[in-house]
């Protein structure tokens, strides 16, 4: 196995080769901009939840920041953008589910009533910024007469720049018990509540006019809510705590060609087993011509468990283009390979890919498409369903359509492909097991007053998985009645 410094090695001979380039660049191009007045050339296609929810300014671009998916809010948004800095709305829905326990057998109907308030709050002034999106939900199920209150959904980016330092805070809160919010590739098993907080102080610091420092450190807690009564599999579902350092330099070779440098120490602390990584990752971007945009990237990862030698490695490589197609709009296409493997298992090597775009494409003045499609391996152990490596593979799609001007149509679809690398993680997975998870559906929508709102949404989800235990087929229909209010 290739050691720490063997991979190292490569990553700086890598950006030596880089900086060889870009200084026969910079002789041609100076950076006559500070670093903080100018874009990006590293940053990638973010989660378009990210603009809706918690929109970031482009100066703060460089922000560690993780958005949960708000499904209801994000809809909501999406037709009312706020207007004022401070905005709440609140809804009524009701719900029909035919399968509300997401049993592959015996499955049973539920009825389920739901009020949510939604708090939206945005500030921005010439250094600073504040964007807030909130959700406090409680339902209550018909069948089960059972009620739960204290569902949250709560996602906060701030930032504050003086002259060189720049600082920020990263933020988010869920307490849910839904399997795509625990995890968008619907690999979670069980309809226990969940806890999940994760929070990202971090500081930039420009050393010069083309150099900045990033530090930032990311602390993530895990609690599972299951019954203690409970005689199954659950029981053995642990809590965790995990930690993340990041070190990132950035340099500006010239006003086309830009690099990074990062280094990350991870532990992920469980009730049975631990966890450390490093993580090193180099990126190059490169401005090809005004629309054009190339770059590479290359990472490893060291991983040791139970205190033990260094007994896992990730490391691969990728090169990306993005291509204008407009001022919000961009064709992202990125392809690349993983080599991964382990002292006991040997080395396997797998495609890692993304396609999409980035923002929204108005086909029409009446139509909107939004698809992303990706393939990458993920560690999963600061997420809710930890299950150690998995290999995920999806493609998503939304189309919008205003057949009037107060009545609008959805279409979405989502197909998410697992495959379980491992056996280990806080939950029980098989290391040969591949879960599909798909759904797909349609919500209209219908403005009756500048305030007020109607949808009614149509949703199948299915897994279907090698292991028939995990199968589920769920139809459901929402009917929902909102109302918004700004404050200021």
């Amino acid at each position: 196995m290739p050691s720490f410094i063997h991979i190292l090695r490569h990553l700086l001979r890598g950006l030596l080769w880089l900086a060889g380039i870009g200084a026969g660049v910079s002789l041609a191009q100076d950076v006559s901009a500070p670093l903080n007045a100018l874009p990006s050339l590293l940053s990638s296609p973010r989660p378009h939840r990210e603009a809706v929810l918690t929109p970031v300014p482009e100066s703060f671009d460089w922000i560690d920041r993780d958005v949960p998916p708000n499904p209801r809010l994000e809809a909501f948004l999406a037709r009312h953008a706020p207007s004022h800095n401070l905005q709440f709305s609140i809804s009524l829905s009701e719900e029909f589910s035919d399968n509300t326990d997401q049993e592959d057998e015996d499955a049973e109907t539920e009825f389920e009533t739901s009020i949510e308030l939604d708090t939206v709050y945005r500030v921005q002034w010439p250094s600073s910024f504040i964007s807030l999106a909130n959700s406090l939900e409680a339902d209550y199920e018909a069948k089960q007469k059972e009620a739960d209150i204290g569902f949250v959904n709560f996602a906060l980016q701030a930032g504050y720049r003086f002259l060189r330092l720049s600082l920020a805070l990263s933020e988010s809160l869920v307490r849910d018990n839904d399997l795509e919010v625990a995890s968008a590739s619907g690999i979670r098993v069980n309809q226990n509540n969940f806890l999940r907080n994760q929070v990202t102080p971090q500081i930039r610091y420009t050393l010069s006019r083309r150099t900045g420092l990033h530090l930032a450190y990311t602390n993530t807690i895990v609690i599972e809510e299951g019954d203690a009564d409970e005689d199954d599999e659950d029981e053995d579902r642990e809590n965790s705590i995990s930690h993340a350092i990041t070190a990132r330099i950035r340099h500006r070779l010239s006003q086309t060609l830009e690099g990074n440098l990062s280094y990350t120490f991870f532990t992920d602390r469980e009730d049975s087993d631990d966890t450390y990584e490093h993580r090193m990752a180099a990126r190059v971007g490169y401005r090809f011509s005004p629309n054009v945009q190339l770059s590479f990237r290359t990472f490893g990862i060291l991983t040791e468990r139970d205190r033990r030698e260094m007994d896992a490695e990730r490391y691969g490589a990728a090169v990306g283009m993005t291509y204008q197609l407009g001022p919000d709009l961009g064709l992202f296409a990125e392809v690349g390979a993983t080599r991964f493997g382990r002292d006991d298992n040997g080395q396997e090597t797998r495609a890692n890919w993304q396609i999409g775009l980035d923002g929204e494409w108005e086909i029409s003045p009446r139509a909107t498409l939004e698809f992303t499609s990706n393939q990458r391996i993920t560690n999963t152990a600061d997420e809710v369903e930890d299950v150690g490596l998995v290999l995920r593979q999806s493609f998503d799609l939304e189309f919008n359509y205003e057949l009037t001007s107060a009545l609008e149509i959805e279409l979405f679809a989502t197909y998410i492909r697992t495959d379980f690398l491992e056996e280990r993680g806080r939950t029980t997975a098989d290391q040969d097991r591949e879960d599909v998870f798909w759904r797909a559906g349609t919500e209209l929508s219908y403005e009756i007053s500048e305030n007020w709102s109607v949808s009614l949404e149509y949703r199948h989800r299915q897994r279907d998985s090698n292991d028939d235990a995990n199968d589920f087929k769920e139809n459901q229909v929402t009917f929902t009645l909102s109302s918004d209010f700004s404050v200021f």
